[in-house]
């Protein structure tokens, strides 16, 4: 298997990986800007794109701290359990250790069990940190609500 950095020869690929693990019926094309804007790892398997990893660095100025922030990692359903996920986040600790993070952070859903898992077996814990989302500002700003 070869993990390495995608290039933009690379989008479509990485777009239906992404699509695939998250069950997205389709991703805008603001996809293509958002990947522009990140660092992308892809793992190739017998010639074919199998799962990816895209991740920014963000520096926590009130921490006072630098974060390698994966916003996705994704492996295609038939080649998971096959140690691809394992070997992304090999190579993403290997660049946070050459880029002088301080952490390694991830969101994961509630829901995607399997997924905890996996992170808390690649040595991830868990930060007890609640996401707040006001999906209704609209409605209040135009009257509605």
């Amino acid at each position: 298997m070869l993990i390495r950095f995608a290039n933009t020869n690379d989008y479509i690929a990485i777009k239906n990986i992404v699509k695939e693990s998250f069950d997205f019926k389709a991703l805008k094309d603001e996809f293509a800007i958002y990947l522009k804007e990140r660092d992308i790892l892809l793992a190739i398997k017998d010639d074919k794109e199998v799962a990816c990893a895209i991740y920014e660095i963000i520096q926590d100025i009130f921490a006072g701290k630098k974060v390698l922030f994966v916003n996705y990692l994704c492996v295609k359903k038939e080649f998971r359990a096959l140690g691809i996920g394992k070997a992304l986040i090999k190579k993403i600790k290997q660049i946070a250790c050459e880029l002088g993070v301080d952490s390694i952070e991830l969101t994961c859903a509630d829901f995607r069990q399997n997924s905890h898992q996996f992170y808390l077996a690649n040595d991830f814990s868990v930060k007890k940190t609640k996401v707040f989302i006001c999906e209704s500002f609209k409605n209040e700003l135009m009257g509605g609500g």
